[in-house]
């Protein structure tokens, strides 16, 4: 929707009541309830007030995390007008966000985290609006999906500690989002999945758990004592102030009139009794104008009336009670008061909200997205025209799902931006790229290890530290063993062991000889001049290769350079003259030139030259740092890859396979358009035309392999 469309959409609105601002003023709970929601909804106030006097300030950046981060804390702190009357008080602007204003907040940054979250408070406020409601909708189950999935290969962000949007950013809260998007789409299995999904991810999630047992007892989705057992538990985890208990007791309450196997009639009329007060309490608590009475209390306050107004029904339950205390010689009730599930009510008519047709059949889905449903022809035309930006986002969705079943993998980095609008596949990617010089490749893939180090550092870096200190000797001993296939020497070799291993293969990580099993398990000896975690050799080399770059590149030109001299290092180029030029960066470099006899003396006097100036590299010399630094980073990047799998039990960020480069022609795998074998998992590919040109659409391996820096 443009900017012009927006506008005058929410001018259609009604405007604010600016007599009535002390609705938008939050009263402080904690002095009524002890209730975590209630105390939560305390912070979540002030964060939403602090984010909106930034947003009015002009502070965007600070103000849409703290906005988003107090929705996610609890909606209910969230204030939203569609739009500020002409002329509003600054005070009344203070206390409200209106749809331009989130606007602007989603425009600042489409990828940031803060950024999406807005996107699903537009979809849950702006998402009933006729004409674009539906395409709301689609866009905030659509950064819903993008979030969960930086989640699940990012689940420190979930944590409490992490800082990112105060640990309020888990999937338990998106998951629970998500469903009410399904059930606004009438789609009530989807959205029981998705609250099943919530309570998978915190089994005390009250809020998920209320709202599912909620839809199984509306919508006869499951029988009277799966939803009694159900509430007993969200009661017995609850605390007594807490929102849900209301709802619960009033269940509990209904259940028992409709099961006599559940309670008499006296433990109904208990339970109607406590979900009264309940229903009293969050009126001190929150106060009287905010009260809306539940659905489930209004029916059970009309099946009492029914009792109480007739007394052969009175009679007749408490002969019921009696009958359901029997036991037959099976043991089971003599009374067999159990619904059955009714699968076929787990859609509504998204115009009407039927739950059938009207012949009592079941509800017709929309052919193309079949996300949503309809009882009649009439229904689906006249909700047509809003439906069908949706369908076709969903279409689409749903075809892409269809596809990843027989297609490899699509490697998407969960900080790279992930637009709302669908792409058309590019032709480009479907052509096989010529393959670059295997030393060409080498060099970026150098420069590629030093990135994702730094970024796995960011992130995990303490974490990571305080898994690898914990380890105990032979542990330390099994994980480098494991990352380098057993290629790792235990011990410092010698100098000559060093040359006869280079002189048989240049490229094998040998030339790194100052890394083995036990150094690598060893103390630190920078007698803590350096600021990295604990005293550990290991965690002293990822902090010098992440935060001290140039001295570590420096060093290993001159370790390389002394040695060649030395002829430990064994001459690549049999005594001739060879260069290679780095890139600006220092890290990625052009393929080695050999100069041959026909070249002038003068010439090779010049290029010796600027070898001794540092302007260019011995042939040799860059090579073999190239192979070193390749063996030092690899081995840490294949360490975090360890302890993300062994201890975040998750899948590698960012896959030492997928840095190393494309399996075809050796260019970087970063981009979107990358895939990896979904069959041995480390082949990788920059483009579906590589992975064709290599002859990898068929696996030739055929079963799930892993990777390992070989140092022999």
């Amino acid at each position: 929707m443009s900017r012009k469309q927006w506008t005058n959409q929410m001018r259609t609105k009604s405007q604010v009541d600016v007599n009535n601002l002390h609705q938008y003023r939050h009263v402080p709970l904690a002095p009524k309830t002890s209730d975590p929601e209630a105390l939560n909804l305390d912070e979540a106030s002030d964060i939403f007030q602090i984010g909106v006097k930034n947003a009015r300030d002009g502070d965007l950046k600070a103000a849409c995390p703290q906005i988003a981060t107090a929705f996610l804390l609890d909606g209910r702190s969230v204030n939203f007008v569609p739009m500020l009357p002409p002329g509003s008080s600054e005070e009344l602007q203070l206390l409200v966000v209106d749809a331009m204003l989130l606007y602007k907040l989603v425009e600042l940054d489409h990828v940031g985290l803060g950024s999406n979250v807005i996107k699903v408070m537009l979809g849950q406020y702006l998402g009933h609006i006729p004409g674009e409601g539906q395409t709301m909708i689609a866009a905030a189950v659509k950064s819903i999906d993008w979030l969960i999935g930086v989640l699940e290969k990012q689940p420190f962000i979930e944590h409490p500690d992490s800082g990112i949007l105060g640990g309020c950013l888990t999937r338990a809260v998106l998951y629970y989002l998500r469903s009410s998007f399904q059930m606004s789409l009438g789609n009530m299995k989807r959205a029981i999945k998705d609250l099943s999904s919530s309570l998978k991810c915190d089994p005390s999630y009250t809020r998920a758990r209320d709202a599912r047992a909620s839809l199984w007892a509306s919508n006869n989705m499951k029988n009277n004592g799966v939803v009694h057992r159900e509430y007993l538990r969200i009661v017995k985890e609850s605390h007594p102030d807490c929102r849900a208990m209301e709802v619960s007791y009033a269940w509990l309450a209904l259940t028992t009139l409709r099961d006599p196997t559940l309670g008499t009639l006296a433990e109904a009329k208990e339970y109607y009794k406590k979900s009264i007060q309940a229903s009293i309490r969050q009126q001190e608590i929150y106060g009287e104008k905010s009260y809306r009475e539940p659905p489930s209390v209004s029916l059970l306050k009309s099946e009492f009336e029914k009792l109480r107004t007739d007394p052969t029904a009175t009679k007749m339950r408490e002969d019921l009670d009696k009958l359901a205390a029997t036991k037959s010689e099976s043991g089971d009730s003599v009374l067999k008061v159990m619904e059955v599930v009714n699968e076929d009510k787990k859609h509504l008519c998204l115009t009407c909200g039927k739950q059938e047709q009207d012949d009592g059949s079941k509800l017709m889905k929309c052919a193309r997205c079949k996300s949503v449903s309809y009882c009649s022809r009439e229904c689906q035309v006249k909700d047509w025209k809003e439906h069908k930006s949706y369908c076709k986002i969903a279409t689409t969705k749903s075809e892409e799902e269809k596809d990843a079943i027989d297609q490899p993998s699509v490697r998407l980095d969960p900080l790279k931006n992930l637009s709302l609008g669908e792409k058309a596949p590019n032709p480009e990617d479907l052509k096989a790229k010529e393959p670059l010089d295997q030393i060409v490749s080498a060099s970026h893939a150098t420069y590629r290890l030093l990135q994702a180090l730094r970024k796995l550092d960011s992130a995990y870096g303490k974490f990571f530290a305080k898994w690898w200190h914990g380890l105990k000797p032979k542990q330390r001993e099994n994980a480098l063993l494991e990352v380098t296939n057993k290629t790792l020497a235990r011990n410092q070799v010698s100098f000559k062991f060093v040359a006869t291993a280079l002189n048989n293969n240049p490229g094998s990580g040998h030339g790194l000889f100052e890394y083995n099993i036990e150094t690598l398990s060893g103390k630190c000896e920078c007698a803590g001049a350096c600021s990295h975690h604990f005293d550990d050799f290991l965690l002293h080399e990822v902090h010098e290769w992440v935060n001290n770059t140039n001295a570590r590149v420096q060093e290993h030109l001159e370790l390389v350079s002394d040695l060649k001299k030395r002829n430990i290092f064994p001459d690549l180029f049999q005594g001739e003259l060879s260069i290679m030029v780095p890139e600006e960066d220092g890290w990625r470099m052009n393929e080695p030139m050999a100069f041959t006899d026909a070249c002038p003396k003068d010439e090779k006097d010049k290029y010796y030259k600027y070898i001794e100036e540092g302007k260019v590299l011995d042939g040799s010399v860059g090579l073999y740092t190239i192979f070193r630094r390749n063996h030092a980073l690899g081995l840490l990047i294949k360490l975090y890859d360890k302890y993300q799998h062994d201890v975040r039990r998750v899948i590698s960020t960012y896959p030492y396979e997928a840095i190393m480069g494309c399996n075809h022609c050796g260019r970087s795998c970063e981009s979107d358009s990358a895939v990896n074998c979904k069959t041995c998992v480390i082949g990788w590919f920059c483009c579906q035309g590589c992975m064709n040109a290599a002859n990898h659409k068929r696996c030739p391996v055929g079963i799930q392999c892993d990777s390992a820096v070989i140092f022999s």
